[in-house]
């Protein structure tokens, strides 16, 4: 998710409007040190599986809403 896409989630979640939210299109480019990022950097869980360390996720917006909800009227 990019930042935008995330303030656009939390706003859905807290009943905000989305009205002077703007993507920023200027400067995406990449920089030197994050050229040389893999683009997928997803962690290898298999050493915390193998201890049987649980390693399940929840949903992003699914864990704000629950999380937001105390906040919520």
């Amino acid at each position: 998710m990019t930042k935008y896409e995330i303030c656009q989630t939390f706003a859905e979640i807290m009943g905000f409007s989305t009205d002077g939210l703007e993507p920023n299109t200027d400067g995406n480019d990449p920089t030197p040190g994050a050229v040389a990022r893999p683009y997928d950097c997803c962690l290898d869980m298999k050493e915390l599986q193998d201890l049987g360390i649980s390693t399940a996720t929840c949903d992003f917006k699914a864990w704000w809403r629950r999380e937001v909800r105390a906040f919520r009227k």
